[in-house]
Parts: structure tokens; sequence; C-alpha cells
């Protein structure tokens, strides 16, 4: 016989399950008041002020405290506990060089396990940004198929994950492509006017500013005023002005006319990559200082950006005449074979030719340059020796070791060379408006094209906390940590990052500052960073004891001038 319930009954019996059910839930499932706390840290908050002891709370993307907390197990999903620890904003690199395609993918870990949360590209050096999926075209460009650069390497950026947020600047050389095409000559009016009107759209789009070099514009197309035309579309938009500097192209010139341009224009200017070439002794960089301090006094705003590198590297070839390199590696070695032309190569490589670069008179002679890479086993062993060590051990003298090395190695032949003097390179980290980036890229741990990275994108930011903080207090931690966050931020508009403050977002990095340290070469360019513990990238960890985590939090990040949602 069934027995039929009333309706009553059957409604009251449901709604006791779901009430049952929903508290169970609950207890389960505790409603916490935050998503992350970086509890007993040592707090240094990206402004230059001294460093102060407390927790940091993070709700969504946002940090939300900063100060104590009590019953912290109880309040959020995870606590780092980060006594001993160094809690600061995460690092950003305004000298990045980074690929777009390395920044897509997830076995590129070289910038933030050293603690780099931001990337900024397109500052100084030669565009990394991607072309049209048909690669550029010839002659003038017209309409929204041709768009610059930067709009292509956003919108394929937007499109994909990334484990850091990345931001760019409008390129000069890239400006001029956009409306010339390839064609290397002077533009009409209505093509400057073209121009004009990109960098400004530039802006409204996201763009930081508007970044130039020798290297990124081609050459006698834009005259200097012209330059500052293009520089003045920035100023309604808060753009920085950024100018890389070539040290071989003379960088006492080349500062007084970026400074001259700044206050034509009355714009904001960031030296990028200050470096001086040639060992002329110590202080060598008092007369670019004494450039860029006299426009301060007179209210311009005028900073730098420095890597904490001194040296370069190039192939061996490059440090010869040119006429010596023409026709190719043929030509090379029959001039080789002749001693007569041996003779003069070495003669010239000590001479200074007049507006030219010397890179062995730049590097201070034989003991500046350093065998990094050479394809035949009897020199490969000297490799990390300058010329004039293995030119000891071989009893012979330093230019005929360079020449035979040229002689008897199958292929390019790295060295490394330095461009300035290790008292200048402090020096320059010193000052007060001199900020720090890392002059290097995130590498893919298996690039493609097999290229050898540069030791910046795997330790930059380490290497300045071990060896210029702590082992040589050359900065003390707060005023290193001001010059790779909050310093960099203000710079570039970037009003929500480089701060530890509430209502910031969460980029944040912690590390151990009794262990961090970037051991990457030349030699060994990827040995990974040491002592960085956690790297928090909008409220979401990147990085957690140390070890990469499958996390893709980044963001593209707009500069000032893009309208509000």
């Amino acid at each position: 016989m069934t027995v039929k319930m009333p309706q009553l009954s059957l409604k009251r019996a449901t709604l006791a399950l779901a009430l049952g059910c929903t508290l169970l839930a609950c207890r389960e499932s505790p409603q916490y008041e935050f998503d992350l706390i970086v509890a007993g840290g040592k707090l240094v908050d990206g402004s230059g002020s001294l460093w102060f002891p407390g927790d940091l709370a993070v709700r969504g993307e946002e940090i939300v405290h900063v100060g104590a907390l009590e019953n912290r197990e109880q309040k959020a999903r995870r606590v780092i506990d980060a006594r001993g620890l160094w809690v600061t904003p995460g690092f950003i690199d305004i000298l990045s060089r980074s690929n777009p395609d390395d920044l897509l993918r997830p076995d590129s870990p070289g910038k933030v396990r050293q603690g780099v949360t931001t990337e900024v590209l397109g500052g100084g050096h030669p565009s990394p940004f991607l072309q049209t999926a048909a690669g550029p075209e010839p002659g003038p460009r017209k309409g929204s198929a041709n768009r610059p650069p930067w709009e292509h390497t956003f919108h394929r950026l937007r499109q994909g994950d990334i484990t850091v947020n990345v931001a760019a600047y409008a390129q000069a050389g890239d400006v001029v492509r956009s409306v010339l095409g390839e064609e290397a000559r002077e533009p009409t009016q209505p093509e400057f006017a073209a121009m004009k009107q990109r960098v400004g759209q530039a802006m409204l789009e996201g763009a930081l500013g508007l970044a130039d070099s020798p290297q990124l514009s081609p050459p006698g197309v834009l005259s200097r005023e012209q330059l500052a035309e293009l520089a003045l579309q920035m100023k309604p938009h808060g753009g920085v002005y950024s100018v890389g500097i070539d040290p071989r192209a003379g960088i006492d010139n080349s500062v007084k006319e970026a400074i001259e341009l700044a206050e034509q224009a009355q714009i904001p200017l960031d030296i990028l990559g200050l470096r001086v070439a040639g060992h002329r002794g110590p202080g060598q960089l008092q007369e670019v200082f004494g450039s860029i301090e006299k426009g301060r006094e007179s209210g311009l705003a005028l900073t730098a950006s420095l890597s904490p590198y001194r040296s370069a590297r190039a192939n061996l070839e490059d440090l010869l005449p040119a006429w010596a390199t023409e026709g190719g590696r043929e030509a090379l070695l029959e001039r080789l074979s002749r001693s007569d032309l041996r003779a003069r190569i070495l003669r010239e490589l000590r001479r200074k030719r007049r507006g030219q670069f010397n890179a062995f008179l730049a590097a201070g002679g034989w003991e500046g340059v350093v065998l990094l890479q050479a394809e035949s086993p009897k020199f490969q062993a000297w490799a990390g020796k300058s010329i004039q060590a293995i030119a000891t051990e071989l009893d012979q003298t330093p230019g005929d070791t360079l020449l035979d090395l040229l002689r008897e190695t199958q292929g390019p032949v790295a060295v490394l060379y330095s461009l300035m003097s290790e008292e200048d390179l402090r020096h320059a980290l010193q000052a007060s408006w001199v900020s720090i980036g890392s002059g290097g890229a995130t590498a893919a741990s298996d690039p493609s094209d097999g290229e050898v990275p540069r030791p910046h994108g795997y330790g930059a930011f380490a290497r300045v906390l071990g060896k210029y903080v702590r082992e040589e207090g050359v900065l003390d931690l707060e005023e290193a940590i001001h010059k790779m966050t909050g310093m960099n931020a203000a710079k570039l508009g970037l009003q929500d990052r480089g701060l530890l403050r509430v209502g910031m977002k969460a980029d944040i990095t912690i590390f151990d500052a009794e262990r961090v340290a970037g051991p990457a070469t030349f030699l060994e360019p990827r040995r990974l960073a040491e002592g960085i513990e956690h790297v928090v990238v909008n409220g979401t960890l990147v990085i957690d004891g140390g070890q990469l985590r499958d996390a893709r939090p980044g963001k593209i990040l707009d500069g000032p001038g893009k309208p509000g949602p």
C-alpha cells in the first residue's frame, strides 16, 4: 500500500534538505575575506621609503590591506608565511627586448623567475613587434589593413594568455614606415601630417609614448624639428619621449640633442640604456650627467634608465677595420694569409677612426676583449679568457692570437668587450634620476633560431639585489626597489602599478635578501635567478615557493592617453 505524503509536508522536506546541503557547503567552503595574505614580511613599498614589518592582503586583482592583521589563517584562501623575506612591488622592466612570440610561450621563464611582473616593449632598440601576416609592404601604407606593428602586437597578445603584464611605446621608425613603407626619403607635407596623426592615435590606443634611437629610425628621413613635432603629439596624452642612446655614435652629442628636443617640445624625456663607450679613465659620465642635471635644474622632466651590465656581445670581425671584412669570409681569409695585410689590420685596430666607433679601443685593448664562443676545438677551450690571456698561454703576441683565431675558426667568433668602467656603472646606478631595467629578453628555453641569449633576461634584477645591494652596498635595498618599481611606473604613467598600497594592482615580488642572486653570465646566460620565492601578477601566484606555476594572469597595460571604459 502506497502512502501519499501531503503536498505541504513534501515542500517542507525539500526545503529542509536544501537548507541542510547549503549549511554543509558553507562549512566545507568558508567565505574568506581575502584571496591572499602575505604575512609577516619586510615590506618595501616601492616609493623609496624605509621598509616596515607588516601584512599585505589581496582581494581579486587588488591590494586591499597593508598593515597588521589578526587571525590571518581564517581570513584568506591562501596565506604566505613571509617571515624573514622581503615583500616588494613586482619589478617593471623598462628596458625589455622581449619578443611577443616568446611572451606567449609558457616555457619562457627567465624574466618572471627574477621577479618581473611587467615588460615594456619598444624602447630604444630594434623593434620586436610583430608584423602583419603578409609581412611589411613596400610603398605608402593606407587603410587599417596596414596598421603599425604595435597595433598588431597588442591584438595578438590580447588573443592569447600571457604570464606577465605587457605595455609598449610607439616607435618613431614604425610611424615613418607606416606611412612611407620602406622608402627612405623626406615625407611630403600630407605624409608628415599622417605621421603626426599616427602618433596621436597610438596614444589613444594605449601607447606609453614615443621611442626613438639610431637603430629605430631610417636615417635622413626626419629632421630634428620634425621629430620634435612628432613627439609633441604625445603631450596632450601624458606620454613620455624615450631615446635609446647608441654609445658607439657618441653619447655626449646624442644626449645633448635629445635634451634640446625635449626642451623644444617641453615634454618628459627618458634616456634608455645610459652607457658610455670607451675607456678614457674614471668619471667619463660626468659631462653627460652635467648636461642632464643642468636640464633638470631648468625644470625639464629628464630621467634615464640603465641595465646593470657594462659589457656587450659582438662578433670578433666587428672589431676589425671595415675594409678587412669586405667581400665576405673568403676574402678575409685571403687577407689574413698575407703578412703585409695582417700588419695593416693590427695597426688600424689600435687607431682612432674619424667619425667611426672603434670597439677595440672602447674595450680598453687586449685585456678587454674576451672570447665567448668559437667553432674551433683549439680555441674554444679558452672560452672566458681575454685575448691577452690566451696569447700568454700560446706564447705569442695578442695580435697574432686574434688573427689566428679568425683564420682557424669556422663561422663567427663571439667575443665580449666592455663598454664602460665599473666605476662609471656604479656612479650611474646611484644617480637619483636613473632607474633600472634588464636590457634583455625573456627567451624561450628552446629557441627555434638557436640564438644564444644575453644574461640580462635571466638575472639583471636579481644581480642588482645580490651584487650591488647586498655584496657591494652601492645601493640601499629600498632605493634599488624604487628604481625597479615605483620610479619606472611613474615615468610611464602606470598609475596602478609599482607601489604596495591599497587600491593598487597586486603585482608582488617576495625574495630572500640573503640568497638573491643573478648567476647568469655571458658564458652561461640561461642560469635562472636565485632567491626569488614568490611572484604575484594581478593577484595570482605565478611563482610559488620558487617554482613556476601554470598560470597566465598577465594583461595588456595601456598608457595614460587611452580613454577609460
